[in-house]
């Protein structure tokens, strides 16, 4: 007989990129996007992070939420209302209430639609949150088939022998009145020309619709359209809640491929190597409440087990992470712990542990863009340009901002959700991740450094070269002046002594020239003429010692100070 599962939830993460919203400072277009997107057709803003928008959920169940976490983790999860700029933005949709998934020709589910929210972070950061809860029993090979297939955006590859897009349902539709909400996995032209001409993966028809009015990114769009573009492959990540009458019965082997979303199998196989998963249990499972025997029981001999029979029933759950998928496995108790709504497991599935899975999957995801924003700056560095300087600058900027107001390093006090945040974490290696780009913006800034410090030295040298070359000019300057004033000083006297005794002064009475006294003058004048330039000449080619002996001269007579 096959293993029911009593209870299955799924929730799935979509991280996106918005590219017109990675200037977290184009407040501008930060708006223009919100009226564009939450224009009332299907999405609306809702500013109530913490009951977002279900009305019916316990005042109770709010606070316990709420206190969970560490103080500075509530200012990033709950922003108040009136906040100028809010580091979360959440939309959520309503007129999608069942979804219909064929998985195969004969395998079918309807399963109940709880939410569908849109997460905007800072820097253009997206995910799009699709809650569904199947009501009726399934059996363990369609949910597991179920967590393989449902979260693909797109077909990986199509089967050779029947042409069935690999790991994809059959069809899916989310049952509104809108004929685009039909899935297109089998349309294989229809993804492939969007890689071969537009050089972007396109996801299928149904999950565009839910996205709607924002389209698919795709090569030769302009930066500022409202798009999205996938961040990681095809694969959404998810958390999942699985309830079954005795988790006991549950093999290795369904653990390990309820762990990965691996699809159905022999419970008694394992869908890998032995070698491959001899470390399973100690990396992939948390078992602080994981002890189906009951071998607290027999290691107690003081008790008795059959007065006990009924009790550690909560010792049968057991979690399953390998990064982007979380599972809860547990046992059908009749709300008193792992099936409690209000205050137990499901509870904690729904809210507490959602919004860890929130936080570790948008820091995947920044990252993620912040090491392929540095990426695509260096391969279009252009040594002649500042663009390169001013994108780099813009990317620490932003990774700034993220480290020390988004970056957390644990969200609550408590251990447990201590312990499971860091493992989920270490998963997905977001730390690692950290590090990495960290290590890239650390090389970046230092290059900037590096080509600042060129170009100070370059102007630096270029200025010596200048200063050397005015001080050449100056000195040029400076011995002109001097020689200058060294014909000055020497000239003017003998040209007034000169024009003194060239005087005759009995002619001054005669307004009008004697022609023939200059005949007779003439050769004296021109001896004096020759003179005069000959001296000229002599002062000018001696000018610079008769200066240092001008300067002698002064510095004899100028007194000495009295010591």
């Amino acid at each position: 007989m096959e293993l029911q599962i009593k209870q299955f939830r799924e929730i799935l993460f979509w991280t996106l990129e918005i590219p017109c919203l990675s200037d977290s400072k184009n407040q501008k277009q930060a708006d223009d996007f919100e009226r564009f997107f939450a224009n009332g057709m299907h999405w609306q803003r809702e500013h109530d992070l913490l009951a977002r928008g279900d009305v019916n959920t316990d005042a109770g169940s709010l606070y316990a939420e709420f206190v969970f976490f560490h103080p500075f983790v509530q200012r990033f999860l709950y922003p108040v209302q009136d906040e100028k700029h809010p580091p979360i933005r959440l939309y959520k949709r309503d007129d999608i209430k069942w979804v219909f998934v064929s998985l195969d020709d004969k395998t079918h589910l309807s399963l109940k639609v709880d939410r569908i929210h849109f997460y905007l972070f800072d820097h253009g950061v997206g995910i799009l949150v699709v809650e569904v809860n199947c009501e009726v029993p399934a059996s363990l090979e369609k949910v597991e088939d179920f967590l393989d297939r449902f979260r693909r955006a797109y077909p990986p590859y199509w089967e050779t022998h029947n042409g069935a897009a690999g790991h994809c349902p059959l069809k899916v539709q989310w049952l509104n009145r809108s004929k685009q909400s039909k899935s297109n996995y089998e349309k294989a032209g229809y993804f492939v020309s969007s890689v071969t001409k537009n050089h972007a993966a396109i996801p299928s028809l149904h999950w565009q619709y839910l996205l709607d009015p924002l389209e698919p990114w795709k090569s030769g769009l302009k930066d500022d359209s409202f798009t999205y573009r996938q961040i990681e492959d095809e694969r959404l990540s998810f958390m999942a809640y699985i309830v079954v009458d005795d988790p006991g019965q549950l093999k290795r082997g369904d653990f390990v491929r309820l762990c990965f979303a691996d699809g159905r199998g022999t419970s008694a196989r394992l869908p890998y190597a032995h070698a491959f998963l001899h470390n399973f249990e100690d990396k992939y499972c948390y078992d602080r409440y994981w002890d189906p025997e009951k071998k607290y029981l027999r290691d107690d001999h003081w008790e008795n087990p059959w007065v006990f029979k009924s009790d550690g029933h909560w010792l049968t759950t057991r979690y399953l992470c390998c990064g982007y998928g979380f599972t809860m496995v547990g046992k059908d108790d009749g709300g008193d712990f792992f099936t409690d709504a209000k205050n137990g497991e499901l509870s904690h599935f729904r809210r507490h542990y959602f919004q860890m899975g929130l936080i570790a999957h948008f820091h995947r995801a920044a990252l993620l863009l912040y090491s392929d924003a540095l990426s695509r700056a260096v391969a279009e560095y252009d040594p002649d340009t500042e663009a390169f300087h001013q994108e780099i600058s813009a990317i620490l900027q932003r990774l700034l901002h993220f480290t020390h107001r988004y970056w957390f390093r644990e969200v609550s006090n408590q251990v447990q959700p201590r312990e499971l945040f860091a493992w989920w974490t270490e998963r997905l290696e977001t730390q690692a991740l950290f590090d990495q780009v960290k290590q890239e913006a650390q090389d970046a800034n230092d290059f900037l450094e590096t080509q600042a410090q060129k170009k100070l030295s370059e102007a630096q040298k270029k200025l010596a070269e200048a200063s050397v070359q005015l001080s050449l000019e100056q000195r040029k300057l400076a011995e002109a002046a001097r020689r200058l004033s060294v014909i000055a000083i020497i000239g003017l006297p003998v040209g007034l002594i000169a024009a003194f005794l060239a005087i005759d002064w009995d002619r001054l009475d005669n307004r009008w020239p004697d022609w023939k006294g200059l005949v007779e003058d003439g050769p004296i004048m021109i001896s004096v003429v020759s003179l005069v330039i000959i001296g000229l000449a002599l002062t000018v080619r001696y000018s610079e010692r008769l200066a240092e002996w001008i300067d002698k001269i002064a510095g004899k007579g100028r007194r000495k100070p009295k010591a």
